[in-house]
């Protein structure tokens, strides 16, 4: 009797273990713990005052954690595909753990890691802008301040967190996320434009200079077509009421920052020569065309608006042809101009 006890105590016993952790979970927790080192950096960069942390940091090292986390889509529905015909999901599989939700816990510590890339850009420009950040004596200080002013987001630094947003699954939300990220990157862009160039062209100094002693950060990235498609895919994919519209918008934005480029730029034909070499000093922005992948994404938002509405075609066929005309129409004027 004893012995029948014991064994049942033993059972008991080991029922109250925790249960095993998945592969996604551990996979995401290393992920969280390499995300939040970078972060700390940051965060003791801004406390610094001397010439230790940030010197160390560099963008790959964004790169590398935020391209797994743009990955990590993969790491959990592969983990449930493989669990696909049988009498157990891959998260009761390893204690009932909700691996779907880490999607959407991944997509938020990618677009963290680039906000803070965004927040030191623009740290560092209104240091510049302002003629403060570099007035110091301490070479080591004036390294350490010229390295941190370096480490700012790029194109690719967007489109790891646009991969990541649409792979989420968070569902509505995803769409106007992915327009906020948008935006940011082109109001960073036209602030640049305005003010470092403006006054590049407006009193005759070398290229990149500022009123300040101190050199400007490097531009900020404009929107590559993989940065559009990825913001269009998002959309898509979100199931938003008003996916169709908010892609037509992200679409209209596009176009509209090509032309802003040309006017900028001195493309037009309207522009004088002397006026035209004037706008040429500095950096200058360019635009890209849409693909046939942008106008199936912005279609294809459509018609998941449309779904979303339960049939009401709140984005109509109409329109999704309109943006079909409208690229042919500005491929044909590409064409002519050349």
């Amino acid at each position: 009797q004893n012995n029948n006890d014991d064994d049942y105590d033993i059972r008991r016993a080991s029922s109250r273990r925790p249960p095993p952790l998945s592969p996604a979970r551990i996979e995401y927790d290393e992920l969280l713990r390499q995300s939040r080192d970078l972060l700390d950096k940051f965060s003791s960069h801004d406390n610094a005052t001397t010439s230790t942390t940030t010197t160390t940091l560099q963008l790959m090292d964004f790169d590398r954690v935020m391209t797994r986390l743009s990955r990590f889509h993969s790491t959990v529905d592969g983990a449930n595909g493989s669990t696909e015909g049988t009498d157990m999901s891959a998260s009761t599989a390893y204690g009932g753990y909700p691996d779907t939700s880490l999607k959407a816990e991944a997509s938020d510590l990618c677009t963290t890691l680039l906000r803070a890339l965004e927040d030191n850009y623009d740290r560092n420009h209104a240091a510049v802008r302002t003629g403060g950040g570099d007035d110091t004596d301490n070479t080591s200080m004036h390294h350490h301040h010229h390295r941190a002013r370096r480490l700012v987001p790029n194109a690719a630094s967007y489109n790891l967190a646009l991969h990541a947003l649409a792979r989420s699954d968070k569902g509505g939300d995803v769409a106007s996320e992915a327009v906020g990220v948008l935006t940011r990157m082109l109001d960073r862009c036209r602030r640049y434009r305005d003010a470092v160039n403006d006054d590049v062209r407006g009193d005759g100094d070398e290229v990149g200079r500022t009123t300040s002693s101190a050199m400007p950060p490097p531009p900020p990235s404009e929107p590559t077509i993989i940065t559009y498609n990825s913001v269009l895919h998002a959309i898509a994919r979100s199931g938003a009421d008003d996916a169709g519209h908010l892609a037509e918008g992200a679409y209209a934005e596009m176009e509209r920052w090509r032309e802003e480029c040309a006017t900028h730029n001195g493309d037009r034909e309207e522009c004088s020569d002397d006026e035209r070499r004037r706008r040429r000093r500095g950096h200058r922005y360019r635009g890209v065309l849409p693909n046939a992948r942008t106008l199936a994404c912005v279609i294809d938002a459509g018609a998941a608006d449309s779904d979303a509405a339960g049939g009401k075609r709140s984005f109509a066929a109409e329109r999704a042809q309109a943006v079909l005309d409208s690229a042919v129409e500005g491929r044909r004027a590409y064409v002519a101009s050349r």
